[in-house]
């Protein structure tokens, strides 16, 4: 995790850590986040709408991890 000069969480990687399950919504509240990395999970369901509004918002991309 990296966080910026006010303490906002800009970076947050979790690849490879045995995660199961769905992305939390509230993850969309880290409106500072520049890099979410869940690669090599077992992450189920659809990207959250609040994540891809502020993907969307940002300018930032979106990706799914299927292959």
């Amino acid at each position: 995790m990296r966080v910026d000069d006010s303490n906002r969480v800009v970076r947050l990687v979790l690849t490879d850590n045995n995660l199961r399950g769905s992305i939390p919504s509230g993850i969309g509240n880290l409106t500072s986040l520049s890099l979410l990395g869940l690669g090599e999970n077992h992450i189920e369901g659809a990207i959250p709408p609040e994540l891809a509004v502020a993907a969307r918002d940002s300018g930032r991309a979106v990706r799914s991890n299927e292959g």
